[in-house]
């Protein structure tokens, strides 16, 4: 090691409550160097490299980078010194690519105004991505989903993204625990590429006999201390075992070894080979895999079934269902729900659940009509009003669902489900019960009943904001966000995202369109409609469920939401053609949505076995 250290950690303190878990420790780590972290459990090595990554804070101490004294605030402070971390558990959203995890919390936006809006440069970030893995001998396609690869493949894919990032050092948390002899052999070749670039390497692992093999420098601590540290080659296991249990290093020749336990670096040939069997078959066949993909994806069959459904009412009422005026009122009775859906999909992509939709909606809508009716009149300024202050009150209470979930960490259910009563109540409270029926005729004529071009007001307005909420969700910074949020919410902490300010703004959104909602529904019904959408919340939440938008976030999209919340509308629809109960509608929709939360707990099951 040189004499400046690259790294110089001097007497770190830190204690949760009662417990001291560092007691003054000291580390130092040099350019080009891989040193091991050992210890017993509870001797502290979590907690050093917590500190040095950013993530906990030192209660005393200092830390050198470079010959600077730096104080690390958070994992942005590690980054901003070159430092980067392999986290145990990897740190790695599932649902999205090697590609956007190796760029979480760094992606690249595109030029000009479309990189102010957030859009991301996907094609740069994946050719980058490839580039970087292609140099340390990582042969995982870029635009594979992580949840897809091996437990080997994740491995080398977190230690790439640390790598390609790294100025200073990383530092590895068990980085060969529960892999295959194989996919070590492949890890331990590419830690050695990292640091035959010169970049440091730090190991924390249990696994005594390899750290001998692969490091140039052992330190060990007790109890919070270190208490020693050693050359690997003038060690044995049994010394340091020994200063493990006794906190006293004895330094002596280690014998020399009759054979390695791990092979060169040129063996990573081998390793690739080893872990990407259908590597090679993946890549000629992209396109067809995708298609294949496609048509075998929740939303593509739900697709199907719209289809097939449309095509039976049509056979058995030809005249009566398969209409342009039968098509258009369809539209017409999802516009509502779309709008509140489109919200709901982003709230659901992250985890989370709102129930007060259908309450922020009457709400909002009693807000707009009593605002319009207390200026009075029917011009646009008017109809404008009522609109700001119906959005205004949704996105207030939008605010309040972000500010509970994310900041008072109150479970989504109980929040949402609280503030559905809260405003629910509200609305009755300020019309005493009594609907409001004073609506601007102006509004009725023209967003309730206008058409331009043949085609409702209603319908272009809530096609507007489905295409602009699913652009959002597919092209932005936020839409990576909303999906990584809800795939690994620490992987994003430790990528300096901050999720709760993500949230915050998700609720935010879905409240502001539920005021939207709520401004639609008064003007197609020309009153407030105070009972009248007492069971939307749930119908929203089972159209995107259906339309393959996991409940467990992470999965999904604006498309199978749209085939989500028709489908149920379809049904009733042609359930009163055909003359048939319309109840069957519930019991079908009901079916379904089982089925689709059933499979996709299935498949995320499958996914981790």
């Amino acid at each position: 090691m040189s004499e400046a250290p690259l790294i110089d950690a001097r007497a770190i303190a830190r204690q949760f409550g009662h417990v001291q878990a560092l007691r003054g420790a000291d580390f130092s780590v040099g350019r080009g160097e891989i040193v091991a972290l050992i210890g017993d459990n509870g001797a502290g090595k979590s907690t050093l490299i917590r500190i040095l990554s950013g993530i906990d804070r030192p209660d005393h101490g200092e830390i050198f980078v470079n010959g600077q004294l730096v104080h690390m605030n958070g994992p942005q402070d590690a980054r901003s010194a070159g430092i980067e971390t392999v986290y145990q558990d990897l740190a790695l959203a599932p649902d999205l690519n090697a590609a956007a995890n190796v760029f979480l919390g760094r992606e690249l936006v595109r030029p000009g105004i479309l990189g102010r809006l957030g859009v991301l440069d996907e094609s740069r970030m994946i050719r980058q991505a490839a580039e970087g893995m292609a140099k340390l001998g990582v042969t995982i396609r870029p635009s594979a989903e992580v949840h897809s690869l091996s437990g080997g493949q994740r491995q080398s894919a977190a230690v790439a993204r640390a790598a390609m990032w790294a100025t200073s050092a990383i530092f590895m948390d068990e980085p060969t625990a529960n892999l295959g002899v194989v996919q070590t052999r492949g890890v331990i070749d590419l830690i050695r590429r990292v640091r035959d670039a010169g970049t440091a390497v730090v190991i924390i692992s249990h696994n005594l006999p390899q750290m001998l093999d692969i490091t140039d420098r052992i330190v060990i601590l007790r109890l919070g201390r270190t208490v020693g540290q050693v050359a690997s080659s003038a060690t044995t296991v049994d010394d340091l075992i020994s200063a493990m249990m006794t906190g006293v290093l004895r330094n002596e020749p280690r014998a020399p070894e009759q054979g390695r336990l791990i092979e060169p670096s040129e063996q990573l040939g081998s390793f690739a080979a080893s872990t990407e069997p259908l590597q090679e078959k993946r890549e000629t066949g992209d396109m067809l895999g995708r298609f294949r993909s496609f048509f075998g994806s929740q939303s593509a069959a739900l697709f199907l079934a719209l289809i097939g459904l449309a095509v039976f009412f049509s056979v058995l009422r030809p005249a009566a269902f398969p209409t342009i005026a039968n098509a258009m009122n369809m539209a017409t009775n999802a516009s509502v729900l779309l709008v509140l859906a489109v919200g709901s999909t982003l709230v659901i992509l992250t985890g989370g659940i709102d129930l007060s939709i259908n309450g922020v909606l009457v709400f909002s809508g009693v807000i707009a009509a009593m605002a319009m009716v207390a200026i009075g009149g029917d011009s646009p300024g008017v109809l404008i009003a009522g609109l700001v202050c119906g959005v205004a009150a949704g996105t207030g209470w939008g605010i309040i669902n972000g500010l509970l979930v994310a900041k008072a960490r109150v479970p989504a259910l109980i929040v949402t489900l609280g503030t559905m009563g809260m405003s629910l109540g509200l609305a009755l409270l300020l019309t005493r019960g009594v609907d409001i029926s004073d609506i601007p005729e102006n509004l009725v004529l023209t967003v309730g009943s206008g058409r331009l071009g043949g085609i409702p007001i209603l319908v272009i307005v809530t096609t507007a904001v489905f295409v602009i909420g699913a652009l959002v969700l597919r092209f932005t910074q936020f839409g990576r966000y909303t999906y990584a949020v809800g795939s690994s919410p620490d992987a994003c902490r430790r990528a300096s995202i901050n999720v709760t300010s993500h949230l915050i703004k998700v609720y935010m959104l879905a409240g502001m369109l539920s005021g939207l909602a709520g401004y639609l529904s008064l003007a197609r019904f020309a009153t407030t409609t105070l009972s009248g959408h007492q069971t939307d919340n749930l119908q929203v939440i089972a159209g995107v469920v259906i339309g393959g938008t996991s409940l467990f976030g992470g999965s999904g999209g604006m498309l199978g939401t749209l085939v989500g919340i028709i489908i149920p509308v379809m049904l009733l629809d042609g359930f009163v053609v055909l003359g048939l109960p319309p109840f069957w509608q519930q019991v079908a929709v009901g079916a379904v949505l089982i089925a689709a939360v059933y499979f996709d707990q299935l498949r995320r099951e499958l996914r981790y076995r």
